[in-house]
């Protein structure tokens, strides 16, 4: 799986967070945390995603992404969700877990997956969210 151009950019921005030593935080809930981690070392190391995905594994390729994210980012990386994430709520309470361990900077990817009604409420969640 490819990711699209808003979660590569998504990707991309966690990356600066944590190199800026922001404690931050990948919500997704399209991809699961497998997922997003091999695209996030991929991205932050430069490193070939087929390499890093289940399948065509390479440990070689796995090793040069630890020590080059030990380099990239010494004091951590990036956290997600663990689990998969079906409504608003389920959002917001991984949220509120990851608050609670430290983590200042979220990004939340394919909230337009959350049916939460017609166009009213569903600003008025999204802003709840944010």
């Amino acid at each position: 799986m490819v990711p699209t151009h808003n979660t590569l950019v998504a990707l991309m921005l966690a990356r600066e967070s944590i190199r800026a030593g922001e404690r931050t935080a990948f919500v997704s809930m399209e991809m699961h945390h497998g997922q997003l981690a091999t695209r996030f070392y991929a991205l932050a190391t430069g490193t070939d995603v087929h390499r890093l995905e289940k399948g065509r594994f390479d440990p070689a390729a796995m090793d040069e992404v630890r020590r080059a994210l030990g380099k990239l980012f010494p004091r951590g990386g990036l956290l997600t969700n663990r689990g998969l994430l079906f409504s608003l709520d389920d959002v917001l309470r991984e949220m509120e877990g990851l608050a609670d361990a430290g983590v200042r900077t979220f990004l939340v990817d394919y909230l337009q997956l959350i049916g939460i009604g017609d166009e009213e409420e569903i600003n008025r969640q999204v802003t709840r969210a944010i």
